[in-house]
């Protein structure tokens, strides 16, 4: 057996959403609300990663002001 964590948590998730072919219920429930804040979460983190990286650090820090208008247009876009 492993002890690997992350193959139980996965196993787990996937035989609990399976149980929404039964019919819906609180584990399955569970589970998708797992999956979406997770995954809200992550996008959160690398959208705040890029824009500081690519945007922030270079006008701010490295004095390449020319990038203002690229980061205008991409928050218009």
């Amino acid at each position: 057996m492993t002890r690997d964590i992350g193959i139980w948590v996965a196993a787990i998730g996937t035989l609990v959403t399976y149980t929404f072919l039964w019919k819906t219920n609180r584990a399955y429930r569970l589970a998708e609300h797992v999956l979406l804040g997770t995954s809200v979460g992550n996008t959160l983190v690398l959208g705040y990663n890029n824009v500081k990286n690519s945007a922030w650090d270079p006008i701010f820090k490295k004095g390449q002001w020319i990038l203002i208008v690229p980061v205008i247009l991409g928050i218009l876009m």
